[in-house]
């Protein structure tokens, strides 16, 4: 049985030591043990409460969602569907709680639904979750896209809650769609990368404060990682290697709006041929710390930066 748990650390900023102590983590939460399920993914609101959302299987069944807003648990909310992927993204300006999720219709669809008022409804029932524009329903952000390809979402540190959807199309394409809050709407997809007879999947996106991207995916061949930078609002003319027997990226959402803390995007990734886990900034590549401290390392990418995580589905080796 998968149950969803959570935790997170009592020490602001912590480094790798004092995050490899038991001492300065809370004790773990069940978030609900009646619906079980797998790769849930968390964010936090601007009060530092954490929204989880998750799935019911990794190919098609349900999708749940619950946070604890203003510090109390909220009822979980659900959607009976074919559905996988679920992600959640919470803005760090204005508290909008987006989700996106896979939908196994005959057109193999991504979709998005958003929460405006968190402060007042607390979202915890599904009408409260509408399309961008506040209409009953979602906003289908592309259809054809890979079978069972999850989603990427990430909430820039824009005023507006602006955000990016990243998905791969059936012919293997990468591609990202822009959410241009509070009025222009969806703008059209863009290509991050695509070459004829080869599939880049298992995307992840991340932003820095200034709203450049960085983009990790996989030829799933191979495997090998790649990156890309859209900066000034321009994607890198070619791909850039990561690694070699490399794959499952996970970038940070949001690089730290923090001066004293930093300004980078960075991520993590599964290297096959030594079976560890590596640390990579554009420019860099460092080995796994220590095999203990890894999955550490995943969670403060994940909580402490406002990060929500680009899922590890549960047959992928851990990290570390």
């Amino acid at each position: 049985m998968n149950l969803i748990r959570y935790s997170k650390t009592t020490v602001p900023w912590p480094n790798q030591v004092q995050l490899g102590s038991s001492a300065n983590w809370e004790a773990v939460t069940p978030v609900d043990d009646s619906a079980t399920g797998f790769m849930p993914t968390v964010s936090t609101d601007k009060g530092n409460y954490p929204h989880i959302a998750w799935s019911g299987s990794r190919t098609s069944g349900n999708v749940y969602y619950k946070n604890k807003a203003i510090g109390t648990w909220r009822a979980t909310v659900s959607w009976g569907a074919a559905y996988t992927g679920h992600s959640i993204d919470v803005s760090p300006q204005n508290n909008y709680t987006s989700l996106v999720r896979y939908y196994e219709s005959g057109t193999n669809q991504i979709q998005y639904t958003v929460c405006r008022n968190l402060a007042s409804s607390f979202c915890d029932v599904a009408s409260e979750f509408t399309t961008w524009d506040g209409n009953p329903g979602v906003d289908t952000v592309a259809s054809t896209v890979l079978s069972a390809g999850y989603p990427t979402l990430v909430t820039t540190w824009d005023a507006n809650a602006d955000l990016w959807v990243g998905y791969t199309t059936s012919a293997g394409a990468a591609m990202a769609r822009f959410l241009d809050y509070p009025a222009a709407g969806w703008q059209p997809a863009e290509t991050i990368d695509s070459l004829g007879g080869t599939t880049f999947a298992r995307l992840s996106l991340g932003a820095d404060r200034r709203g450049d991207l960085l983009a990790m995916y996989e030829d799933t061949t191979a495997p090998q990682l790649y990156y890309k930078q859209r900066v000034s609002g321009v994607w890198d003319a070619s791909r850039t290697p990561i690694d070699t027997s490399s794959e499952w990226p996970v970038v940070q959402v949001r690089a730290p709006n923090d001066v004293t803390y930093g300004s980078l995007l960075g991520g993590l990734y599964w290297k096959t041929s030594t079976s560890e886990t590596y640390f990579f900034q554009p420019g860099s590549q460092i080995p796994e710390f220590q095999d203990a401290l890894v999955p550490i390392l995943v969670i403060l990418l994940v909580g402490l930066v406002r990060r929500r995580t680009r899922r590890r589905p549960d047959n992928h080796p851990p990290y570390g």
